[in-house]
């Protein structure tokens, strides 16, 4: 339901959009039930996802610009 609205609702590649949902979840498992961290995923997710912080950040500034346009 969250999906509809924010940010979210603005990315254009939903498949993106998804994986962003993903690192949120996979935050919060980090954060609440960190005695079950795989460790190799967390390796793994370092080495292969953290691209994804410099996608996000410019669809935020994209965001944000096309915000302050209105």
């Amino acid at each position: 339901m969250w999906k509809k609205y924010g940010i979210y609702s603005r990315i254009k590649n939903k498949s993106f959009a998804d994986e962003l949902t993903n690192m949120a979840r996979f935050r919060n498992r980090l954060v609440h039930l960190y005695w079950e961290v795989d460790t190799p995923r967390v390796y793994y997710i370092i080495q292969t996802k953290l691209s994804n912080f410099e996608k996000f950040k410019h669809c935020v500034l994209e965001f944000l610009t096309k915000s302050q346009m209105k």
